[in-house]
């Protein structure tokens, strides 16, 4: 039978750590987000001066997002998505214009993954700003999101270590790398069942429109979601999803995310996403794990995702779990005792890796 999802009233203004909440190992629904999105100058941008309160009023809505959208951001090359391909850059002018609303043929969605090297990035990250809760001291890859190199401090030999990353920027998480993303996509426009990449949680923050989520448990087999290789979310919703259960699949969870709330994605989670109307999101991918086995089974995800990254990752991270203890690497101690040996081997990168 088919779940309600969490509905969690918490005021994303303040700090609160994700794992202390008894509701971060499932879907939750966070309403009543206004007041923390009325500090973004990017909901002023895109709202205006109200919210629509009937469908007469969302048209007007739409109508002024679209216009602000292309005042403010219309000169940038971004990434969309048509139909059934895989994402290409466009201008955003031409494709507000003549793709975002076609009605014959299936609008295609903007997927803006805001890499550090994108001109629209430092524009669009200055007018918003990630919750407390979900970014900071409780983003594990953190450390690694900075325009430096990252930290290897732990290594032994700090000398052999090259960074790997100007070169994959757009292939992994750290290093500004794809964690974060502006979208926005007419009625349906979204995504297929999918798992975030290497063990990561997320926050998707609804600032324009309406959007329906369905998320399954991580222990749900893949085939049992009928999932097409080059199918899109609405193809998904036509074909493959009147074939599942009625009563739906075992810890199936269903929700409408409207404008003004925040959905929150914990690990592993299959999940759905088709937008209802024209609609406008904010959405960061982070890790988050509070024991030393969590962290390890963060590491692994993410070695299985991109090695070399997580080896960096794991080396410079130096956070501490539970209590104010450290298990990172490098010897640091663990309640108490030298953490001199660890189960996860490290790997000096050497120059001959660049080749």
């Amino acid at each position: 039978m088919t779940e309600r999802i969490q509905r969690v009233p918490q005021n994303l203004s303040d700090p609160f750590v994700l794992l202390h909440q008894p509701w971060h190992k499932k879907p939750a629904l966070i309403p009543d987000c206004d007041p923390f999105f009325a500090t973004w100058p990017l909901t002023t941008k895109l709202r205006g001066p109200c919210r629509p309160c009937s469908k007469r009023c969302h048209l007007c809505q739409t109508l002024l997002s679209l216009l602000s959208l292309l005042y403010h951001y219309g000169t940038y090359m971004v990434y969309v998505e048509f139909e059934e391909t895989d994402e290409i850059k466009y201008p955003f002018w031409k494709w507000l214009c003549c793709r975002c609303c076609r009605v014959h043929r299936r609008p295609s969605y903007m997927f803006e993954c805001l890499q550090q090297d994108d001109p629209i990035t430092a524009t669009i990250c200055q007018d918003y700003t990630p919750p407390l809760g979900f970014s900071g001291t409780n983003d594990l890859f953190e450390s690694c999101r900075h325009a430096n190199c990252p930290k290897h401090g732990s290594i032994k030999h700090p000398q052999q270590q090259q960074c790997l990353y100007h070169d994959q920027r757009s292939t992994h998480l750290s290093h500004m790398g794809r964690y974060r993303w502006f979208l926005i996509g007419g009625r349906g426009t979204g995504v297929k069942p999918h798992t975030d990449p290497a063990g990561t949680c997320a926050w998707n923050a609804c600032i324009v429109g309406r959007k329906r989520w369905i998320f399954f448990p991580p222990s749900t087999l893949k085939s049992t979601l009928l999932l097409e290789e080059h199918g899109d979310a609405a193809s998904w919703f036509d074909t493959s999803y009147p074939r599942l259960p009625k009563e739906g699949l075992p810890g199936q969870i269903e929700v409408i995310h409207e404008a003004g709330q925040v959905v929150y994605v914990p690990p592993n989670w299959w999940h759905c996403v088709v937008n209802l109307e024209f609609t406008i999101a904010v959405t960061h991918s982070f890790g988050s794990a509070r024991t030393k086995k969590e962290r390890e089974r963060l590491f692994h995800e993410f070695e299985q995702y991109d090695e070399i990254s997580a080896r960096a990752w794991w080396c410079s991270n130096t956070l501490g779990v539970d209590s104010g203890t450290h298990d990172s690497v490098g010897g640091e101690v663990v309640n108490g005792t030298e953490a001199s040996e660890k189960s996860i081997d490290v790997v000096v990168v050497t120059t001959p890796l660049l080749e």
